[in-house]
């Protein structure tokens, strides 16, 4: 008896619920064929993410960050340059009925027009955003924006600009924005920040904080924060333009992927990472193999391929846990087959990890039980009869062997 898995693609070009039938072609001498058909359905989603991107200054890393954008086949971006007072060159702002899997704030209007930072306050309070600070920003405004929607508090008046260098918080290694290409980020182009004093509430993920001059401080340059429904990010620094334009080729793919992260983990809904592991049956009998199957999407909904999923099984008669190491087979998903066990309930623990950070766990149980007659195999299984001696404490020996057996007693 053998397992065969088939990975197949399936294509629909609308939204909705699908639903499939799968059906396999009866072999000579099977005794039931009840269980060689499955049904099953899947959700298709649209994979567009619709961008609103709201810029009220006229700079160098506006242009970089839209192009980046622009290139990606499945973001619908939705541009509005401000000019002066409620006024845009694309037209006015889209209304409360509109929708965006993400709004983009770049700089802050300066004007007293409170019809006009009412209408972003409410886009930012509305859907995930993104918030990047611009050199000609009102820092009055500027900070009762960060106190009201980014988790931030600046202290202080009128901070001092200040050219810093990135520098990848190793707190939140795991964090789905920080999978990039190496780079030495102590060589990195330089950016331009503040000199301030910032408070971080509980809750926020400060994922880049700033270097200066070797010197790692606590200036969140780059932080992300999520509620039950809402996803949000805070860019402190201006300079993204210097990386594409003027860095290395290296330096240009780093910043592109470091936007792009960036864009897809704020666009995300909240709840889009998850981890599932389950058995592909519930009871098996004592002669079959087990097949475990799981899949893994980090925060931003991007399939993880490099982690490590252990699987840990015990039940009453095992004294340790027996411990199985996954297998990745791409975009996302794991397999693990294991020898037939002992009649028995058995319990099981996966645990996802990068590196050091545990991304996920998840429990579940199992059952064999009595040998079901279609699998009946009348040739010796070895590999089955060594695992149940191991299991079970004793040892396994072959006819040719039996007259060592008084040895082994």
């Amino acid at each position: 008896r053998s397992i065969h898995q088939v990975q197949f693609d399936v294509l629909n070009e609308e939204k909705g619920t699908y639903n499939y039938s799968i059906e396999i072609e009866p072999v000579q001498g099977e005794w039931s064929t009840e269980n060689n058909n499955r049904n099953f359905s899947i959700q298709a989603d649209d994979e567009k993410t619709s961008i609103l991107y709201l810029s009220f200054e006229l700079h160098p890393d506006v242009g970089a960050i839209k192009s980046i954008l622009q290139q990606n086949a499945s973001i619908e971006l939705d541009e509005r340059v401000w000019l002066t007072g409620n006024n845009f060159i694309q037209g006015s702002i889209p209304g409360p009925s509109e929708t965006n899997d993400l709004v983009i704030v770049h700089g802050l209007p300066v004007t007293t027009d409170r019809v006009l930072s009412d209408r972003v306050n409410d886009l930012v309070n509305q859907f995930n955003s993104i918030f990047f600070i611009s050199p000609s920003v009102n820092y009055e405004n500027y900070r009762t924006f960060l106190r009201s929607h980014t988790h931030l508090n600046m202290f202080g008046k009128n901070p001092v600009r200040f050219s810093y260098q990135l520098n990848p918080n190793t707190q939140f290694a795991s964090h789905p924005v920080l999978e990039l290409p190496p780079i030495d980020w102590s060589r990195s182009p330089l950016i331009n920040s503040y000199i301030t004093n910032m408070e971080v509430r509980q809750g926020v993920s400060s994922i880049f904080v700033a270097n200066q001059r070797g010197q790692v401080s606590s200036i969140p340059l780059i932080s992300t924060y999520a509620i039950a429904n809402r996803r949000s990010a805070h860019v402190f620094f201006t300079g993204i333009s210097q990386w594409l334009l003027g860095g290395l080729d290296q330096e240009r793919l780093v910043m592109t992927e470091l936007i792009e992260n960036l864009v897809t983990w704020t666009s995300s809904p909240v709840d889009s990472g998850t981890f599932s592991l389950r058995t592909n049956q519930e009871e098996y009998s004592t002669n079959e193999m087990i097949l475990f199957n799981a899949q893994l999407i980090n925060d931003s909904g991007t399939s993880v391929s490099d982690a490590q999923i252990d699987i840990s099984i015990t039940n009453e008669t095992i004294n340790d846990s027996i411990i199985y190491t996954m297998q990745s087979s791409g975009i996302g998903l794991y397999t693990t087959t294991i020898t037939p066990l002992p009649a028995g309930t058995y319990t099981y623990a996966g645990v996802a990890r990068r590196g050091e950070s545990i991304i996920g766990v998840q429990r579940g149980i199992f059952s064999v039980g009595n040998l079901q007659m279609e699998l009946i195999n009348t040739v010796r299984n070895d590999e089955i009869l060594q695992s149940v001696s191991t299991l079970s404490g004793g040892t396994f020996i072959t006819y040719e062997q039996f007259s060592s057996l008084n040895d082994i007693l």
